[in-house]
C-alpha cells in the first residue's frame, strides 16, 4: 500500500485484493491488468480508476481472459477493452464515483457532538420510515437504496417531520459499510442530507467500519453531497454486466 495514501488500511487493501495476478502479457500504457478467478462470473470485468494513479486497474475473469486470447487480439484502450467486452456478450456499466473519509477526517468525525436532529432509527419505527418511502417517488427510492433492514439506518428530523434517512450495510462481506440517502423532494437544498451523512458515518466509524459513499458519476447533486460532507474522492469504478 502506498504510505503515502491519505485512505485507511482497509480501503486500500480491499481494492488491492480485486485485482489479483498481473498479466506480463497484456501490456498498455493505458491500464494494468489482472486476472482475479474470484471475481463473479456474471460481472467478470472490473475497472478502477485512480487519478494519482498513473494507470487505470483491470481486472479480468479467468474465462474472459481466455476468450481475449483466443482472438488473439489483445486490447490496449479502454475503448478496445471495451468493443472485446462487448463480443463476448458483456458490457462495461456507468462508472460509479468511490468517497471514503480520508484517515484524518476520521479522527474529527469521532470527536463531533453529534446532531440532535438525527436518530437512529430501529423496526419500531416501520410505519414512520414506510410514510417517508410512500411520499417519495419509486425513482429516488430505488437510486437511493435506503432500506430498514440494512444493518445501520439513520433519519434526519425537522421537528415531528421526518426529512431524509440514510442506511448503510455491510460491502462484499467486509467492514466497508455502502451508504445510501435519500432527501424528501421537499426538503433539499436545506443542508439535512449533509447533517444526515456526517451522523452516520461517525456511527459507523466508531463502531470499527468505514464507509463507502458511491454515486454515478454524473449525478451532481450526489457529488456535491460527497464534498459538503468532507468526503474524499477515491476513483471511479466500473464493472461488466451482460448484455440485455
Amino acid at each position: 500500500m502506498d504510505t503515502k495514501s491519505p485512505f485507511s488500511t482497509r480501503v486500500e487493501d480491499y481494492w488491492l485484493s480485486q485485482q489479483g495476478e498481473e498479466l506480463s502479457w497484456f501490456e498498455s500504457q493505458n491500464f494494468v491488468v489482472y486476472q482475479n478467478s474470484a471475481l463473479n462470473k456474471e460481472y467478470p470485468a472490473v475497472l478502477l480508476d485512480r487519478d494519482e494513479k498513473p494507470k487505470q486497474v483491470l481486472s479480468l475473469h479467468p474465462i474472459l481472459v481466455q476468450k481475449i486470447k483466443e482472438t488473439g487480439q489483445v486490447p490496449i484502450t479502454v475503448e478496445e477493452v471495451e468493443k472485446a467486452l462487448n463480443f463476448q456478450g458483456f458490457t462495461l456499466y456507468t462508472a460509479d464515483c468511490l468517497y471514503y473519509y480520508s484517515q484524518e477526517e476520521q479522527e474529527e468525525l469521532k470527536k463531533e457532538i453529534q446532531d440532535r436532529s438525527c436518530r437512529q432509527l430501529t423496526s419500531t419505527d416501520a410505519a414512520l420510515f414506510e410514510a417517508f418511502t410512500q411520499a417519495n417517488s419509486e425513482d429516488d427510492i430505488d437510486a437511493a437504496y435506503v432500506e430498514l433492514s440494512h444493518e445501520v439506518v439513520f433519519a434526519c428530523f425537522d421537528g415531528d417531520i421526518m426529512v431524509a434517512i440514510a442506511s448503510a450495510y455491510p460491502w462484499e462481506g467486509t467492514k466497508i459499510m455502502d451508504l445510501g440517502v435519500l432527501t424528501h423532494v421537499n426538503h433539499r437544498g436545506k443542508g439535512y442530507a449533509q447533517r444526515l451523512v456526517r451522523t452516520i458515518s461517525q456511527y459507523v466509524i466508531q463502531q470499527g467500519g468505514e464507509l463507502q459513499y458511491r454515486c454515478q458519476w454524473d449525478n451532481w447533486p450526489s457529488i456535491r453531497l460527497a464534498q459538503a460532507c468532507g468526503l474524499r474522492f477515491f476513483g471511479r469504478w466500473r464493472i461488466a454486466i451482460q448484455k440485455e
